[in-house]
């Protein structure tokens, strides 16, 4: 016999000593569920690994990873978690120093509880004070306290005169508010200066309002200044610019996004699509959207009864939204009714992008991957991928054709951590 025919092919050899190797293990695998990546695809009996906070398979086949921990999913759907892209945290308690003190002390635990328990895992405050803001995000980065990741503008960068300063601080005792809620700039060279003391404080982005509300407007030639002074220091710039015409000036300066979804003004939808260029709109219909008070009636967010005019505001609203979507706008998921709880404030939010014609599947694109986009952290979050933090929701139910699922959400997890468990 010829030994050569005896040889064993080298990539055989390798073949059998990688199968002998051990499997590597993780943390959790989840087997059996419905896997909605955040893309608009959906894998049914899917199995997705979690270890060391991060997911590092999902999809049909798990590789050769054996699980600390598996779950069966027994067909649940599993999801990204959730994200808000604006709210307000400390707004309503702004009156005082000790007024936030007290709601930190007394109600923020709560309040940070019900975002994950909602499913939302993530979201982005634009507008609150320091250095109270700065430290609840660095207080839920070290689990002091728990609750979803944040992002944090601090204060608002307004014209003298401006929003939020003349407008939400403008109640007879709440002058701290007026201080502390926004820095109100006069030229370019303050807004320099604003933009590199938000900077030194640790910022993750600026906010900037840029609208003619009550006569006052930030001066373009300090937008300017601002756009450039956060591209210096590395920072991205998002505007508050209601009327269209203002939102296409903004960015044209370049700004990295809208925290409101523009409506006043002479810009037709089609023309702000144009400039928009893929920039995300945090969506903020709820701001224009009734609710029913305890008699029935229905009045604004903000209290007021709704009449003729907030409802003609409303189909414009939608209907410009729906212009928008269509046209393959990144429209993020975002809120902005600090006086409702999260639950309140996700469900109003949800019901206003129906309204505007957007699908279940629609809107859990807006509170994922395209939240994800508007907050930088595409990367990161906004869907079930290999290397992104494992920020997960797993709902008895299938919530991409009727949201209503998501109030039977089973588990949620956080870098990898179950945070709610309710199985």
């Amino acid at each position: 016999m010829n030994p050569r025919s005896l040889r064993i092919p080298l990539f055989l050899l390798v073949a059998l000593a990688v199968c002998a190797l051990p499997a590597p293990e993780a943390d959790l695998i989840i087997h059996n569920c419905r896997l909605l990546v955040g893309d608009g695809k959906v894998i049914e009996g899917a199995t997705v690994v979690l270890d060391g906070g991060l997911i590092r398979a999902a999809g049909l086949e798990a590789g050769r990873w054996r699980g600390i921990e598996e779950i069966d999913a027994a067909g649940r759907t599993v999801m990204p978690g959730l994200i808000d892209s604006h709210v307000h945290l400390l707004a309503l308690a702004a009156e005082s120093a000790e007024t936030v003190a007290r709601y930190r002390r007394d109600r923020l635990p709560a309040v940070l509880r019900e975002f994950l328990e909602r499913g939302i895992t993530t979201i982005r405050s634009t507008g609150d004070p320091l250095p109270a803001i700065a430290e609840i995000r660095d207080q839920l980065r070290s689990g002091v306290l728990e609750g979803p990741r944040l992002l944090i503008s601090g204060p608002v960068l307004t014209a003298r005169d401006g929003h939020p300063a003349a407008t939400i601080c403008a109640r007879g005792t709440w002058a701290w508010c007026r201080e502390n809620l926004a820095r109100e700039l006069d030229d370019a060279e303050t807004a320099r200066q604003a933009v590199a003391e938000l900077a030194e404080q640790d910022v993750d982005f600026i906010k900037v309002v840029y609208e003619n509300r009550l006569g006052a407007k930030l001066d373009r030639v300090a937008l300017e200044a601002i756009v450039d002074e956060a591209k210096v220091r590395g920072l991205q710039v998002v505007a508050h610019a209601v009327p269209g015409e203002l939102a296409v000036e903004a960015i044209e300066e370049g700004i990295g996004g809208l925290v409101h979804f523009p409506v006043r003004g002479s810009t037709d939808s089609q023309k702000l699509v144009r400039e928009l260029g893929g920039l995300a709109v945090s969506s903020t219909l709820g701001l224009l959207f009734p609710v029913a008070d305890q008699q029935g009636d229905l009045r604004s967010p903000y209290g007021s009864r709704w009449n003729e005019r907030r409802e003609e505001a409303r189909v414009a609203m939608s209907k410009a939204a729906t212009v928008l979507w269509q046209a393959g706008a990144p429209l993020a998921l975002g809120t902005d009714t600090p006086m409702f709880s999260p639950a309140e404030s996700w469900n109003h939010e949800v019901q206003a992008l129906l309204y505007a014609g957007l699908t279940p599947a629609d809107v859990l694109l807006t509170a994922t991957k395209n939240a994800a986009g508007a907050l930088q952290l595409e990367r990161e979050l906004g869907s079930v991928e290999p290397g992104k933090r494992a920020d997960l929701v797993m709902v008895d139910g299938r919530p991409d054709i009727d949201l209503e699922a998501l109030g039977q959400i089973v588990l949620v997890f956080k870098d990898g951590r179950a945070v709610v468990d309710l199985r």
